[in-house]
C-alpha cells in the first residue's frame, strides 16, 4: 500500500491564458483502525480566468468536510 501525504497548500506553478481552469480531485477517507475501510469523495473544482492585469497569482480552495 502505498501512502501519500502532500504539504498543504499546494503550489502548481503554471502559464495560462483567459478561460477556466478545472482541478479534478478525488479524496480518500480511511479509517485509522481499519485501515481497509475507505470512502472517497471526487471534487470537480472551476475557476473562471481573465487574461490581462498584473495578477501574477490565483487561488483555487477546496474545505475538505469531514465523513459521513
Amino acid at each position: 500500500m502505498q501512502q501519500v501525504a502532500p504539504s498543504f497548500p499546494l503550489d502548481i506553478p503554471l502559464t495560462l491564458g483567459a478561460g477556466e481552469l478545472q482541478a479534478d480531485l478525488v479524496i480518500y477517507y480511511c479509517e485509522a483502525a481499519t485501515e481497509s475501510l475507505c470512502l472517497l469523495e471526487q471534487v470537480r473544482l472551476l475557476l473562471p480566468l481573465t487574461a490581462g492585469g498584473d495578477a501574477a497569482t490565483a487561488e483555487l480552495s477546496y474545505t475538505v468536510p469531514p465523513p459521513p
